[in-house]
């Protein structure tokens, strides 16, 4: 048989997959490649370079673009003026079609079938109508913008932007696939969509063995936290993440000053370490190898977000490794669990407070380390929710 081609499309870099987008296409595609060749088309916006190609596993082959000239000579003074407090860059969202390299790319690629991945590369690929397109939601956009445009001058213009092309995409797609119920309904509610043609593929994580005790003690001595309870964040630079790592810094750390809060991932570049207190650490961006030592010398890892859409990665993150979370109702949104089973439920008024209760129960710590990671286990792994996708696949490009 011959092998289908699969291409997918966003604007951001992919392997390795250091954040929730690239995590997710990462993990619901790399277990495709058995049957499809997978090519990415991507852009980084930190490098000025023109193109680099990653054979990021065998049949997955990922094409990565840099922006042009222009966008590093004028339009980042820009950025920095009017739109930095956004934590996202409106350029890469709606003016990508002017990445010359990124288009062609995308306009030229053999495919059998296209993923939009976000709906950034829309305004490229609709003039594509070769192959059935998906479109992998990762939220609503339309609702998330309404969220993360709050109070900035240029909201109408952002709102407008988004819903007009992820509205085009949608009506164009043949399958939306949503990360939730509650992003299913939003899709039928904002853009009038038939429900059936919307499935809903959630995010997932991958799940390793949980560690032993002895491993986890062997990681809080490598990293220096054998005496105090270490409680660990993980987020990229994104403003629902900034926002709950400013709640971390400045409502949570002073009154619990027992506690070592530990910051992993891009969210530590809008901090710096003179802005928290001192059982404040910032451990920025670590490799998968290094971050595994977080994991396992958290006594407990805490999600205290008020803002965003779709499931949480984190979240998942947190149980496959074993760790007892303390969340927001809104953190744990998307994701059937109960309170002091497979997390801890708490309003940001009380979060100090059930906090250090789960610190001070081992019996209800343990009890969520097993129920956490089990649930995780059966639901959310990504080899099971690529099967959604390669069943997904399948009926578009084999029973036609």
């Amino acid at each position: 048989m011959i092998r289908k081609k699969i291409l997918i499309s966003d604007t951001a870099p992919l392997y390795p997959p250091m954040w929730g987008g690239p995590k997710r296409i990462w993990g619901l595609f790399s277990n495709l490649t058995h049957k499809y060749d997978i090519i990415y088309v991507g852009v980084d916006t930190g490098q000025y370079e023109l193109v680099k190609g990653i054979e990021a596993s065998e049949d997955f082959f990922e094409k990565r673009f840099s922006m042009p000239e222009s966008y590093y000579k004028y339009w980042l003074p820009i950025y920095e003026r009017l739109f930095k407090n956004l934590n996202f860059d409106p350029y890469t969202y709606f003016f990508i079609d002017n990445a010359k390299h990124y288009v062609d790319a995308l306009e030229s690629q053999p495919a059998d079938a296209i993923v939009c991945s976000h709906p950034w590369s829309w305004n490229t690929l609709k003039y594509r109508t070769d192959s059935p397109v998906i479109y992998d939601a990762h939220n609503c956009e339309y609702t998330l913008m309404r969220s993360l445009a709050e109070g900035n001058l240029f909201k109408p213009i952002l709102t407008h932007k988004t819903k007009v092309l992820e509205g085009d995409l949608c009506r164009r797609a043949k399958v939306i696939l949503a990360c939730s119920e509650e992003d299913k309904q939003a899709f039928v509610d904002v853009y009038k969509l038939d429900p059936g043609k919307i499935s809903i593929v959630e995010n997932g994580t991958d799940i390793p063995p949980l560690p032993s005790l002895k491993e986890r003690v062997a990681a809080r001595e490598e990293l220096g936290y054998a005496r105090q309870p270490v409680v660990l964040f993980v987020g990229a630079y994104y403003k629902p993440n900034i926002q709950a790592v400013d709640f971390i810094v400045n409502r949570l750390a002073p009154k619990l000053t027992a506690c070592q809060f530990v910051i992993v991932g891009t969210v530590t570049n809008a901090f710096s370490d003179s802005q928290a207190p001192e059982n404040v650490s910032f451990a920025g961006i670590l490799t998968d190898d290094y971050l595994e030592h977080y994991w396992r010398a958290a006594d407990l890892a805490v999600n205290p977000m008020s803002k965003g859409s779709g499931v949480n990665i984190k979240m998942l993150d947190y149980m496959a490794a074993g760790i007892p979370t303390v969340s927001t109702p809104f953190g744990c949104r998307g994701l059937d669990v109960e309170n002091e089973k497979h997390v801890v439920i708490s309003e940001l008024d009380n979060f100090a407070t059930a906090i250090w209760d789960t610190l001070k129960n081992p019996e209800l710590r343990g009890l969520m380390r097993k129920k956490g990671y089990d649930y995780v286990s059966t639901k959310f792994d990504w080899k099971i929710l690529s099967k959604k996708v390669e069943h997904i696949l399948d009926q578009l490009l084999f029973d036609r």
